[in-house]
């Protein structure tokens, strides 16, 4: 097993609710939240290296740990999420733009 690339997840506060209801942009109020990392696990699977499960880290009682085992994502989405070129090309064919 192998780490695959981690990921920062944002946690939703007030100032980003506004920003989404406003219409305007999360630039700065994403800067100033808490977040947490998501790292996917990777087995080897034939010649592939596949997800399997995921775990994150947060800073918790002043330092940085694991909280969780496995989470809200599969692990395939997990490494989706881990992807920039995956993610791009989605919203590409999703005509989502930024």
């Amino acid at each position: 097993m192998k780490y695959g690339t981690l990921y920062k997840v944002v946690t939703l506060n007030n100032n980003i609710m506004q920003d989404l209801l406003n219409g305007t942009s999360l630039t700065e109020s994403v800067k100033t939240s808490t977040y947490r990392w998501i790292v996917p696990v990777l087995t080897k699977r034939g010649s592939d290296m596949v997800p399997v499960a995921s775990f994150t880290i947060a800073y918790h009682k002043n330092k940085w740990q694991i909280v969780e085992f496995g989470g809200y994502l599969s692990p395939e989405q997990s490494l989706f999420s881990s992807d920039p070129a995956e993610l791009a090309a989605f919203f590409k064919n999703n005509s989502i733009e930024g």
